[in-house]
């Protein structure tokens, strides 16, 4: 049976309906809020994430007083475990934080990408995880009892499969896994995929098919397909320290240039994009050049983190408990 992929469009917009205040999920003891969020509003972390570096490479974690659950955050290629703090991740973060669900994000051995085709016994990344686990529980409140998730991006989507079928013969208690832009293999663990309408890698088909894989095996799955939309003039709002005359100026600039139209539809082709975003970057009089041409990545629904989802995402692993 195929697998029903739903989508919401990345317009930036508001998706609140001010009519229904009654939006929530009841898990147990825990009550979730459902209410939409706002894609304009400021993003950042509700908490300081802890940080060091661990034999050599960026480490960055949070555990609460009482974890649900913890989360290894598994980054793309050539990136490391700061990428945890970019707007995107922190978005998803701060909910999975909001219901004591904590995180740890490492960096790959490989400065380039995880290493998703080696068991244990030669995988550095694998043997590295052990060797974190075992240090951040130390003097904490993460235990060997505690729920574990993988979340991951594009190269770090595939690793959080290798990443669950090494914790399920460690015998880790394992609960589901996010997969964004690249597809988890594995037949046993619950997962939830994120794809973007205009992702040019060729990951689409994979993901599908692993999905269709999971739910034909009896195994909990969820997928979601980020739609473009018109990129609204206050988007840029979900930058920390931009105000609604910053955004405007950078959505006026994007028109100016023959972009988008007044109304934020994209007129440049998809292939343009990064031209766009260098553009911004190189050539912007606005505030932020990087991170706008990033969120504009994002609205145009490219090979990006995006965390229009993270509440999906946040209740898919709060029901595999």
């Amino acid at each position: 049976m195929m697998l029903l992929w739903l989508a919401l469009a990345c317009s930036g917009g508001s998706t609140d309906d001010p009519s229904d205040d009654s939006d929530a999920t009841t898990t147990d003891d825990l009550v979730l809020d459902d209410t939409p969020i706002d894609p304009n509003a400021p993003v950042e972390a509700v908490v300081e994430f802890d940080r060091e570096l661990f034999e050599g490479r960026p480490l960055l974690w949070h555990i609460p007083e009482n974890p649900r659950g913890m989360v290894w955050f598994f980054h793309g290629s050539d990136g490391d475990a700061t990428s945890a703090n970019l707007l995107e991740s922190v978005a998803i973060l701060n909910e999975l934080i909001e219901v004591d669900i904590g995180f740890v994000a490492f960096s790959s051995d490989d400065p380039r990408e995880w290493d998703i085709h080696n068991g244990r016994g030669s995988n550095e990344d694998l043997q590295r995880i052990e060797r974190v686990r075992d240090h951040l529980m130390i003097g904490s409140s993460w235990d060997k009892e505690t729920p574990v998730f993988a979340w991951g991006f594009s190269n770090g989507a595939i690793m959080t499969g290798v990443f669950g079928e090494f914790a399920l013969d460690q015998g880790w208690p394992i609960r589901a896994i996010s997969a964004h832009n690249a597809a988890s293999q594995n037949d046993e663990i619950p997962t939830i995929f994120i794809d973007s309408e205009n992702d040019d890698t060729g990951v689409g088909g994979s993901m599908v098919a692993a999905a269709n894989a999971l739910e034909d095996a009896g195994v909990a799955t969820e997928s979601y397909m980020a739609m473009e939309g018109p990129l609204d003039p206050m988007r840029f709002l979900r930058i920390p320290n931009f105000n609604a005359d910053k955004s405007q100026f950078q959505f006026d600039e994007i028109v100016d240039w023959g972009h988008i139209d007044a109304d934020g539809n994209r007129i440049t082709s998809t292939d343009n994009v990064e031209a766009v975003v260098n553009q911004i970057s190189t050539q912007s009089q606005g505030w932020g050049p990087e991170q706008a041409g990033e969120q504009l990545r994002v609205v145009w629904c490219t090979h990006r983190i995006d965390g229009r989802f993270a509440l999906e995402e946040r209740n898919f692993f709060v029901a595999q408990l």
